[in-house]
């Protein structure tokens, strides 16, 4: 269940942190960004499906989604979400970011993802990505894989407007399920 989002420069949502409960309920008025809101979350759905540059694809482009009261150039979202942990009673609660940097051409990179899970009082780092390098990759039991062929996640790309892809670098886990 999610607990709580957090959205920079996305549409009309300049700076929101929201706590969220089991049911909840968007009331506003008129162009007070309810819509938007809703619209971050399938943003969401659609970068984690069909990558980042699709997600900003179906909204017209980064120009196009990036709030315009100023001369804002970076969109941050953030998310923390509870699972159960198996069949006990503790919770895994994950903390998730992602930074996006955008120009006004329509280049656009992920300038930091990370994600964090705690279980009772043990915290870990599973992914840490600032603009797309990995840090503590050996902590994390992950590896580089070589950058040939298509990749199986289209997120940890940089894309130009014309839709000709530059990967940066993709990371896998290793016995993630163990994290």
């Amino acid at each position: 269940m999610i607990k709580r989002l957090r959205v920079r420069n996305y549409l009309s949502l300049k700076d929101v942190d929201l706590e969220l409960g089991g049911r909840n309920f968007l009331v506003g008025p008129n162009m007070s960004g309810k819509s938007n809101l809703v619209d971050c979350l399938r943003f969401l759905t659609t970068m984690v499906i069909f990558g980042l540059n699709k997600a900003f694809q179906d909204r017209g482009g980064f120009q196009e989604v990036v709030w315009k009261g100023g001369d804002e150039t970076r969109i941050s979202i953030g998310l923390t979400f509870e699972a159960p942990f198996e069949e006990k009673e503790l919770l895994k609660i994950y903390d998730y970011e992602i930074s996006i940097v955008g120009s006004a051409t329509g280049l656009i990179a992920v300038e930091r993802e990370k994600l964090t899970v705690k279980t009772g009082d043990i915290a870990k780092t599973l992914i840490d990505l600032k603009t797309g390098r990995e840090r503590s990759i050996k902590k994390m039991g992950l590896r580089p894989l070589p950058l040939r062929g298509t990749l199986p996640d289209p997120r940890w790309n940089l894309m130009s407007p014309a839709g000709k892809g530059l990967w940066l670098r993709f990371l896998s886990p290793c016995g993630a399920s163990t994290v």
